[in-house]
């Protein structure tokens, strides 16, 4: 798998990643597609820590950041745009993709179109379950890969 696939997957599936349920929301992932995306989820959010199978994991290996990169985060916007971006300890961007995030229901999915800038060819689908902290800073995106959860732990900055 990609490294750029699978820091997308999980971001994706942190939006990586992303059907947005609050605890008191119906997680049946039934509702309509919501575009622009729920204004909870708009922002940037930062990825924090991560499980597999729930067991701990480093968010380099498991997203497979570039050589330098010490930071990962994701923005959505309110018209359903999507970015991600790797920074060095520095701040400076090493890598970045764009394209879409749709909701449904509890379901979320990224359509990753470009990446450094470049258009793809074929598109990249992420798609995941995401929840929201009471305080709702913080978001837990769940995808499943293959046969384990990987669940990313993202807080909005």
């Amino acid at each position: 798998m990609g490294a750029r696939w699978a820091a997308l997957l999980l971001t994706g599936a942190a939006i990586l990643f992303f059907s947005g349920c609050k605890k008191d929301d119906d997680p049946s992932g039934t509702g309509p597609i919501q575009s622009p995306p729920p204004q909870e989820l708009v922002g940037t959010w930062v990825f924090q820590s991560g499980t597999l199978g729930g067991n701990p994991v480093d968010l380099a290996d498991v997203m497979e950041w570039v050589d330098g990169a010490t930071s990962a985060e994701f923005t959505v916007g309110a018209d359903g745009t999507y970015s991600y971006r790797e920074r060095d300890q520095g701040g400076a961007v090493l890598f970045n993709s764009a394209g879409t995030f749709t909701v449904s229901g509890a379901n979320a999915t990224i359509t990753i179109t470009s990446k450094d800038g470049q258009p793809i060819s074929p598109v990249e689908v992420l798609s995941g379950i995401w929840a929201l902290s009471d305080d709702g800073n913080q978001l837990t995106l769940t995808y499943n890969l293959i046969t384990q959860n990987l669940v990313l732990i993202a807080q909005k900055s």
